[in-house]
């Protein structure tokens, strides 16, 4: 007989991570074992994310089974272990089948017996025919078991929120012992039946006991106590076999997991583990059914298992087999044998096979597509480029390359061009900068091609509707094969971004690292077939499962005369114009340009997602063509195979095509070689015709980007449905076979391109090959029919979303999305609503519509682009949630039925709820929620409450699921039960147990509407009298919800008392059965408090604002059973919770509000407490209004205010009726950012010329000379002029207006650069002519210009900026020095509005000549006091010395009493050799006319003096002279705070010709002015002369006064423009375009520009900011702050003071501190070398803040000079500073010459300039804590305390000293070279350098003698850090240590070799004691992630160390 066969699938006590691990390792070699895991990841992936991400404590996303192995070794949560476990046993099963068929034969009897979850795998073995069935069903078992230990983890969850074991298991007892024990156990502590254990397995002689975690543990301690039996917890994480608790709904379950209803075989006995019976079931859905109840509800039963076995072996042999993770089969082999059964165990059932991987192809779908292509802005134009055949073919434009240099037809001329043609894109410049976080200094460097792919790859990623939350999995493939700007355009100026803006790998690595990607990213060339390569890479990637998504594409711009040249010189290039594919006179290629992106998923995949196909990729192809006759010469045989493959690939016969795209690139020998092997394979047997076309005839060769171009063409075919006419033909090629023949036609005319009923799908093939033999071919077919909404939405309202990274991006997608609503008025707005939220990736710039129609969404939008006042300011991060529980009285029938009806979570949370209620005998709810029913008065208290609490646990759970989660909850009396179950401190079940039965005491115990509620329209304190006062002694204060709302509560006779006797004041009677907190809940109290001793209180997850203790609780010990029963007695204090909330900083304003109940109740209150803004006050229901009315409110709301929503899951219940609609891509805010090419080199083949700018004039005015640069922009241009000090008719011009004693630029000067530069800019750019009259406007005087001593190096910057949308010209202006700029001013100019200034000054000429006349006439004497010039003049030397050319006031009028003046002018006549546009001499008369009306008046005190600082407007409307004479008139105004402001007025003869309005002249004493101008000058000086030491610069207490005015000296404005400054010129962007809300990393301010911004602030202004700064405020404005409390400036009543800290800050230099040490404490002269003198160390903040009470721990940069290897440390504790301290040579390490220890002197000077004295902490890695060690030795020398040295990794110096010659190569063999390459890799600009830096080093160790140092002055401390690991690099080559020479093998061996124990390394001979750590990692990885975050904890142990010892 035939012997049975018994499978055994176990239960989860077992591990299954070694099971996987060795099926992975069978996978690859078994195609289908492989096959399954491939299939069930696929699955998993698709299914993981949208069930599980609202789950407490799951892993929120999968990667892969590696990824969950690791996972359950960590963290073992039910869901991970049952999927693993279901796996194991399905894969173990697959192996078994392929070893052995017969287990599925319907020969053979299998019995089959599943324990727990093991049932699922034996159902599917019972069911399963075939190998093949297995491989179909086996991933749907899985997905069923995701779902099921999801049911599971929820039940479990819901009884108590734990990640521990729920299973144990005692031996050696019976179960009835158990049980008795369990009984005796409970009873005596009164647990609820749901927080009960139970017995859940009787298995052999073991026991299973399962139960709550906190049960369980308290159980086990009972068994020790008791039965001295010590339990073992099982890995078993959530209820399973508990018939007490609520059966999951495991129907829908399966239903959701689209179970096949197989029918189960003959001859198999699926045995259930608990009744020991066969399941009655014919099917899989049937059997499932009964194995679910198992499962969840019924306890194993060994013995019942083992008689069932027993009973169908009827004596015949039993081969027991134990399928995955399981030690089961070898306890019923032991059994059955007892019971006299034969038994055989099989053996391992994994073993090897010898089977190769068989990958079937897949189908790939292409869902979305972008690009830019030459004609084509979009895809749109470029389509109509192609469908009407243009030829874009033109002269190479001049902004590419000047061609008239570089073209030569004869090609005689070196490096020249024979085709001056090519196709080019018309904006190749463009980019958005703010989309893509990019600073407008990186967007130049980075090549244009990499700025066009991440715009082209966006643009398609909104086709293919890609959202935010679509995982991380996604790859990019890129292919480029020409670097033109790297080498040419950026190369001209090497940046500090040359390599990752250059290089071709950082284009798709640059958009995995902006979407957050992390698969896989190739950078490919393959030549012309680049991008046709990179979508091969991409289709395999897809098909093999490394991604799941991914973007192929290419790209070439053309900007460089190489690439010309050299094919040119090859003959590829056609001499004259376009590529002129099978054309007889085709004579080369034209060169195109393009970038293109398509998107790509598996077509299964994008199906399932409801992705929009736009084709179908069959498959792709590539071969070589080895045997043609030279590598660029095509080959027609390797063609023909070529093409032969790729239709077996996709199965498809050659009259299956009906169109091939050609590569055709116009060349004879190529084309005629394709047209050959075309004709030979597609050319047989055709009815109907083959079209053959090349989309190069149109748009050139695209060269890398050729292969997308075609594809794109291709599927826009499709899409079309036409076939373009090609173009370029003039007579077909003659030596092309004859193609009519074979059916094969090249379109002449459109020819129409419908499906066809023979063929079905219409096909394409496309040919791409490349130069050196490769060719590709891919087969795209039409996509499958798409998806149509066939269910109308059952959702009133919806939200409609919009959003961009900047204002002028939002408003134009705003615009376009009218103008697409208003061209489709078809489509429905339920689409609209799921295409802008799910599928779209959302920015801060953002704006939600809540409609009901398409219509209403127009007039929304509309209505928001004309209110301006809708520009709200974007939020700046995520505000906080608070979630607020409604509590009693806002009950009614039916008040979540709509919901109920409409969404399917919420019905599935309230029945789930409902169950655990009833399991927990509680009366049902459901009715009171879902349909309504009896009112809520006839409904007993039990069900009402528990309605309440259990609606707003679904409402959590719904919002949740939408990822809208609370950072605090508050409940108001009932409601803080359900606050109490969000924030995980009651678990659900004890919440129902709770609400149910406290409310069943109160109706046991209390007669209904006995007592009742009222609330009263007064505040508490007032309510309390009044009760005291009238004698209501029965009433209590309940509720004290608002200061205008109180709630009493009492007997209902004297309630209605109370409320008859308020009269005026304003109550109402509560529609409540109880009065809770009041003296009627007292009887209750009791059995409350012994039942809340049963429950289990868990610390909050989230914050609890207590209405109870009236604070916030975020800490164990607050909430337990004491707290309930005080929360039941006392009044709800809502007033006083919601004041904490906001008395504890938080800004209640800013947070969301939203309620959580059935209506607004808490928001009412809320509002009478505090002014909130109403679209912060949400709710999620509210009587009389549709759920999703109030739903999308909220929700609106919530986008708005950028709380990130999960649109996928609000839609996921309508997803199947949904379409994606083809919507308006983002509408880019762009600007130009093209470096041109410039000059000649490239042609000359010599090095760029250092100036190509030489035709610029050198001289545009006398005050403005040069101009340094011109910049264009998206809507601006701008110019940067240079005014030299040096000049000598400029520096008159400022040095004759001298104030006290110093040259002082008068306003005057600063007009005449403005409108210098303003005329210029409007000749030259403008083209216009310039008019006599003009305006300079808004003139701001920030800071005086004061002219130094020594004006050598001494610029002044004018940037002139010409703004196209406001037509006027903003100038600021700005001292530049080498060291220090400075803005001084800034105003505006306007030209031609004399005719409107004309008629004003018309209406008021009269008055002011009256005026005159009235100031100036005889008779007034004693009134006006007539002044001549010389005492004018005189009367103003007090204030202002004029020269003479400024004495302009002949005589002056001046009022007795009024600041009121007239005067006559006559102008000094100009010097011929001056060129100005309005003299300063002339203006500045205007000027100080009204300075001489204030400054001269008697009624000014002496001490007092008045400063200009700007105006409003200066109007001249005529040209100036000086043969004329004018009269003026001022008159001033005090306005308060010492500010005059007034006009003055310039008259001839007919009429006003000038005017200055707003003038502003500021007072302040005169000394105050003395010691800013001082100070000014002083601080100029420094920065011209830095060899000399200046002085600190302190300004006394008693002028003070100067520096709150604002208008004068503004240190915190000044201060930060200069910081602004600086970050706006490390960007290279316009400083005003830089807005203070923007977060840096959105400005592309990353880690590599970091460092040259912090170390300019730090030399140019001495701030210390560190690295860490940009992270820690992570805008300007919030760095501003951060900057003001670091100078000492108080903003809090909106003065600017400067405190004593800040004066140093600012105006000191480095040196300034150390010249001021005591000679005895400067470090010992050194004899630096003549070399050395001139390089100093530069000390870099990294973290902390360096003020005087904190430490500070100095770095030594390593080998490669930059502190960039620290600056990955985590911040040391208590505000440690870190500096690092950068090598005096790291930027010109080919100057170092000098030795080791004078280098180390640096780095003392460095160090003194920041600490004069110690003690000091010093350390260093690698070859930084050598010189560490010495400069140790030299501060100890010195007499200085070292309390600390810290070795990081550092080798003993003798390992180094004796290296002799040690050059790159010889370094590079003992591996500390790999440290410069990690750290710099793309982030240095030349990598040699630091190689040449770590060569100087270590040169200059040869003379190193490390002495140890003296025992009597040794360091404090000395702490080294070892690295655990030795370097990676050699861990496959041990032979390179072998081979190395003698003199670097030693450091090798350290290097590589790191042992167990970790001593001092040979430091301790010159330290003596040293402590020693070890970090993970190698030398080269400690500092970087991830191991940075261990070595920066044992650093900070050491700083702690170092900082004890001092203290001690």
């Amino acid at each position: 007989m035939t012997p049975h066969r018994l499978l055994v699938f176990g239960d989860q006590s077992a591990n299954p991570c070694s099971t996987i691990k060795q099926l992975q390792r069978q996978a690859q070699d078994s195609p289908v074992l492989y096959q399954f895991f491939e299939r069930t990841e696929q699955r998993l992936r698709s299914q993981w994310t949208p069930v599980t991400i609202a789950e407490h404590g799951l892993l929120r996303q999968f990667e892969s089974f590696s990824s969950l192995v690791e996972r359950y070794t960590q963290h073992k949560d039910a869901v991970v272990s049952g999927v693993l476990h279901c796996t194991a046993q399905l894969g173990s099963l697959i192996l078994l089948v392929e070893n052995d068929p017969s287990v599925l034969n319907t020969s053979t009897f299998i019995h089959l017996l599943g324990f727990c979850t093991g049932l699922l795998p034996a159902a599917a073995a019972a069911t399963a025919t075939s190998a093949k069935q297995l491989l179909i069903l086996a991933p749907i078992i899985v997905s069923l078991s995701l779902r099921l230990s999801l049911e599971a983890h929820r039940r479990s969850w819901a009884v108590e929120p734990s990640s521990d074991s729920w299973t144990m298991v005692v031996s050696n007892i019976s179960a009835g012992t158990v049980r008795e024990e369990l009984k005796k156990f409970q009873s005596s502590n009164s647990y609820p039946s749901h927080k009960q254990a139970y017995i859940s397995a009787k298995v052999d002689s073991f026991v299973s006991i399962s139960g709550p975690p906190s049960t369980l543990e308290l159980v086990a301690n009972h068994f020790r106590s008791h039965v001295h039996e010590i339990p073992m917890r099982l890995p078993i994480t959530a209820a399973y076999h508990a018939s007490h608790l609520p059966k999951p709904d495991l129907n829908n379950t399966v239903r959701c997991a689209k179970v096949p209803d197989l029918p189960i075989r003959e001859k198999v006995n699926l045995v259930s583990t608990t009744s020991g019976e066969l399941y009655d079931a014919r099917s899989l859905h049937q059997v499932l059914g009964c194995i679910l109840k198992d499962i969840f509800q019924n306890p194993i039963s060994w013995n019942n298992s083992l008689q069932s076995v027993r009973k169908f072996a009827r004596g015949e042999t039993v081969i027991v087999s134990g399928v995955g993770p399981t030690n089961l089969n070898k306890a019923l082999c032991r059994a059955l044998s007892q019971e006299g059964v034969d038994t055989i165990e099989a053996g391992h059932l994994i073993e090897e096979t010898e089977c190769p991987i068989r990958n079937n192809p897949n189908d790939v779908a292409i869902i979305g597509m972008a690009g830019r292509f030459p004609g084509g802005e979009d895809l749109d134009e470029f389509w109509e480029t192609i469908s009407e055949g243009r030829d874009m073919h033109t002269k190479i434009p001049l902004g590419r390359l000047n061609i008239d240099k570089y073209y030569d037809p004869t090609g005689k001329t070196r490096n020249s061009t024979t085709s001056p043609y090519g196709c080019f894109l018309s904006r190749p410049g463009e980019f958005d900068v703010n989309l893509f976080n990019m600073s407008p200094r990186e967007a130049k460097t980075v090549d244009p091609t990499q700025r066009l792919l991440l715009m082209t790859a966006y643009e398609a990623l909104e086709k293919a509707g890609y959202s935010d939350h679509q995982g991380r999995r996604i790859g990019t493939f890129f292919g480029q094969a020409t670097d033109d700007y790297r080498e040419t355009n950026a190369g001209q100026n090497i940046d500090l971004y040359y390599i990752p803006g250059g290089m071709r790998a950082f284009g798709p690595g640059r958009l995995n690292y902006h979407f957050k990607w992390d698969g896989p990213s190739y950078s490919i060339d393959t030549a012309c077939s680049s991008s046709a390569a990179a979508l091969e890479f991409a289709y395999n990637a897809l098909v093999t499962g490394d991604c799941e998504m991914a973007l192929a594409g290419g790209g070439n711009i053309l900007s460089g005369p190489h690439m010309f040249a050299g094919l040119s010189q090859g003959g590829f290039l056609s001499t004259t114009g376009g590529c002129k594919t099978f054309s007889d006179d085709a004579d080369g290629y034209c060169r195109g340009e393009g970038v293109g992106v398509v998107v790509l998923k598996r077509l299964d995949r994008a199906i399932a997602e409801g992705d929009n196909i736009e084709a179908v990729i069959k498959g792709i192809v590539t071969n070589h063509s080895a045997h043609s006759t030279s590598i660029t010469h095509p080959h027609s045989l390797t063609q023909q195979r070529l093409y032969q493959h790729v239709l077996q690939k996709a199965m498809l016969k050659p009259e299956d095509v009906q169109y091939i795209e050609m590569h055709g690139t116009g060349t004879q020998a190529g084309d005629r070689t394709e047209v050959e092997s075309v004709t030979s394979i597609f050319g047989q047997r055709r009815d109907s015709p083959l079209y053959i076309g090349a989309v190069k005839s149109n748009v050139g060769h695209g060269e890398g980007a050729a292969g997308i171009t075609s594809l794109i063409k291709g599927i826009l075919m499709l899409k079309h449905n036409l076939i373009p006419s090609h173009s370029g033909i003039t007579q077909l090629n003659r030596h092309f076979p004859p193609l009519s023949e074979k059916n094969i036609r090249i379109p002449q005319s459109s020819v129409p391109f419908l499906p066809n009923s023979k063929y079905g799908k219409r096909r394409i093939l496309i040919n791409n090959f490349n130069a050196t033999g490769g060719n590709t071919s891919l087969l795209i077919e039409d996509p499958p029919p798409s998806r149509k909404s066939t269910v109308k939405t059952t959702r009133s309202h919806h939200v409609i979303t919009t959003s961009a990274k900047s204002w002028k991006s939002l408003e134009c997608n705003k615009r376009n999305l009218v103008d697409y609503l208003r061209s489709h008025s078809e489509v429905g707005i339920e689409d609209m609503s799921y295409t802008t939220t799910a599928r779209r990736m959302h920015h801060n710039f953002r704006k939600a519509y809540r409609v009901t129609n398409t219509v209403g969404l127009i007039n929304e939008i509309e209505a928001d682009l004309r209110n301006k006042s809708s520009e709200i300011h974007r939020p700046l991060e995520r505000p906080p949630i608070v979630f607020l529980f409604t509590g009693q009285g806002s009950q009614y029938p039916g008040m979540a039925q709509d919901l109920f009806e409409s969404c399917k979570i919420f019905r599935r949370r309230i029945v789930e709820l409902d169950a655990i209620a009833v399991s927990l005998q509680l009366p049902s709810f459901l009715e009171i929620i879902s349909t309504g029913g009896q009112a809520i008065s006839c409904i007993s208290s039990v069900q009402t409450q528990l309605a309440l609490v259990a609606l707003e646990i679904a409402l959590v759970d719904l919002w949740k699921s939408w990822d809208i989660v609370p950072d605090i909850v508050i409940g108001h009396s009932l409601g803080e039960y359900a606050a109490l179950c969000t924030a995980g401190v009651l678990s659900v079940y004890d919440t129902i147990l709770l609400v149910g039965n406290r409310a069943r005491l109160m109706e046991t115990y209390c007669i209904p509407y006995e007592h009742s509620m009222l609330s009263i329209a007064s505040d508490a304190r007032s309510v309390e009298k009044y009760l005291s006062d009238e004698g209501y002694t029965t009433c209590d204060i309940a509720c004290i919800n608002s200061p205008s709302a109180t709630v009493v509560s009492g007997p209902m006779q004297d309630l209605v008392a109370l409320k008859n006797s308020l009269g005026d004041t304003r109550s109402t009677m509560l529609e409540v059965p109880f009065a809770f907190h009041s003296s009627q809940v007292d009887p209750i109290l009791a059995d409350l408090r012994r039942l809340t001793a049963t429950i289990q209180f868990q610390a909050p997850r989230i914050p609890v604002i207590s209405t109870l203790a009236a604070e916030k609780v975020d800490s164990e010990g607050v909430f337990g059973p004491e707290y309930l029963i005080r929360q039941s007695r006392e009044p709800v204090q809502f007033l006083q919770a919601v004041e904490d909330y906001r008395n504890r900083g938080i800004d209640e304003c800013s947070a969301m509000w939203l309620e959580i109940g059935p209506s607004p109740v808490c928001l009412g209150m809320l509002r009478s407490i505090q002014s909130v803004n109403p679209e912060r006050m949400l709710f999620t229901l509210c009587r009389g209004q549709s759920c999703w009315d109030t739903i999308t409110h909220a929700l609106s709301c919530l986008y708005d205010a950028r709380v990130d929503i999960r649109w996928s899951e609000y839609f996921r219940e309508q997803s199947a009726s949904l379409q994606q609609l083809d919507l308006p891509t983002y509408a880019f805010d762009l600007q130009n950012y093209w470096i041109p090419y410039e000059g000649d080199w490239a042609l000359m083949g010599s090095t760029i010329p250092q100036n190509t700018t030489s035709n610029v004039p050198r001289l545009v005015s006398t005050c403005l000379h040069r101009i340094e640069e011109r910049t264009d922009g998206n809507g601006y241009h701008a110019i940067t002029f240079v005014s030299d000090l040096t000049d000598t008719a400029l520096l008159q011009a400022i040095d004759g207006h001298r104030v006290n004693g110093l040259g002082l630029c008068p306003s005057s000067v600063y007009t005449e650069m403005a409108v210098s530069a303003a005329s210029y800019m409007q000749r030259t750019i403008r083209c216009s002519s310039v008019t006599e009259d003009m305006s300079v406007m808004h003139l701001s005087i920030n800071c005086p210009l004061v002219v130094p001593q020594n004006c050598e190096g001494y610029d002044i910057k004018i940037y002139c900026k010409y703004l196209e949308d406001k037509s006027c010209f903003e100038i600021t202006f700005h001292s530049q020095t080498d060291q220090y700029p400075q803005e001084h001013a800034q105003c505006i100019v306007r030209f031609g509005q004399r005719a409107q200034w004309k008629d004003e000054w018309q209406r008021t000429r009269h008055l002011l000549k009256s005026q005159i006349t009235y100031l100036s006439d005889p008779s007034r004497t004693g009134s006006a006091h007539r002044i001549l010039k010389d005492m004018v003049y005189k009367l103003f030397s007090r204030v202002v010395t004029y020269g003479e050319r400024y004495r302009s006031l002949r005589e002056v009028f001046l009022d007795n009493e009024d600041y009121e003046a007239a005067a006559t002018f006559q102008f000094s006549p100009n010097v011929q050799t001056e060129k100005f546009t309005i003299s300063p001499y002339w203006v500045d008369g205007i000027v100080h006319l009204a300075g001489f009306a204030i400054n001269a008046h008697p009624n000014v005190p002496d001490g007092l003096v008045y400063i200009s600082t700007g105006w409003n407007d200066l109007c001249i409307t005529a040209s100036l002279s000086a043969e004329k004479q004018y009269t003026g008139y001022v008159r001033m105004q005090d306005s308060g705070h010492g500010l005059y402001i007034g006009d003055a007025y310039l008259l001839d003869d007919d009429g006003i010709v000038a005017m200055c309005a707003g003038l502003r002249f500021q007072e302040m004493k005169t000394s105050s002015l003395h010691a800013i101008l001082q100070s000014t000058a002083k601080m100029a000086a420094s920065s011209f002369a830095p060899e000399l030491a200046t002085e600190d610069i302190t300004v006394r207490d008693n002028q003070s006064s100067i520096i709150e005015s604002p208008q004068v000296l503004r240190p915190t404005e000044s201060v930060f423009r200069k910081v602004k400054s600086i970050i706006a010129e490390e960007m290279n962007m316009d400083f005003s375009n830089i807005a203070e809300n923007v977060r840096f990393e959105e400005l592309g301010i990353d880690s590599i520009l970091r460092m040259p911004i912090v170390s300019k602030i730090q030399e140019e202004m001495n701030i210390y900011l560190s690295l860490s700064a940009f992270d820690d405020y992570p805008t300007l404005a919030a760095l501003r702050g951060h900057i003001q409390d670091m100078i000492g400036i108080n903003t809090s009543n909106g003065s600017r003071n400067i405190s004593s800290s800040m004066s140093p800050i600012i105006t000191s230099t480095p040196s300034s501190k150390n010249d001021n040490l005591p000679p005895d404490s400067r470090t010992p002269p050194s004899n630096i070398s003549m070399t050395g003198k001139h390089f100093n160390s530069r000390p870099i903040l990294l973290s902390g803040r360096p003020i005087d009470c904190v430490q500070i721990l100095f770095l030594m940069s390593d080998g490669a000079g930059s502190p960039s290897s620290y600056a990955l440390l985590p911040a040391l504790p208590h505000g440690t500073a870190v500096y690092g301290l950068e090598s005096p040579f790291c930027h010109n390490p080919l100057g170092w010459n000098c030795s080791f220890k004078e280098v180390a002197t640096m780095y003392v000077n460095a160090i003194r300039k920041i600490q004069p004295h110690g003690p000091y902490m010093l350390g260093g890695w690698s070859l930084g804590g050598i010189h560490a060690y010495e400069v140790a030795q030299q501060l100890l020398h010195a007499g200085e305390k070292v309390q600390g040295l810290l070795l990081i990794d550092t080798p003993n110096p003798n390992f180094l000293g004796h290296i002799s010659d040690p050059v790159v190569e010889l370094l590079e063999d003992t591996g500390i070279m790999a440290a410069a390459e990690r750290v710099n890799n793309g982030k240095a600009l030349e990598l040699e350098r630091v190689k040449d830096h770590m060569c100087k080093c270590v040169e200059s160790l040869q003379d190193y003698i490390p002495g140890s140092i003296d025992p009597r002055c040794r360091p404090d401390h000395v702490f080294a850090i070892w690295a655990a690991h030795g370097v990676e690099q050699w861990d496959d080559d041990a032979e390179v240590i072998v081979e190395a020479k003698d003199e670097v093998r030693q450091l090798q061996q350290w290097m590589k070799q790191r042992h167990t124990s970790f001593g001092p390394n040979g430091w301790d001979r010159l330290l003596d004691e040293i402590d020693c750590r070890v970090a993970e990692g190698d030398h080269l990885s400690i500092l970087r992630p991830p191991w940075v975050e261990k070595t920066g904890q044992l650093v900070a142990e050491a700083v702690n160390w170092f900082m004890s010892g001092a203290t001690a």
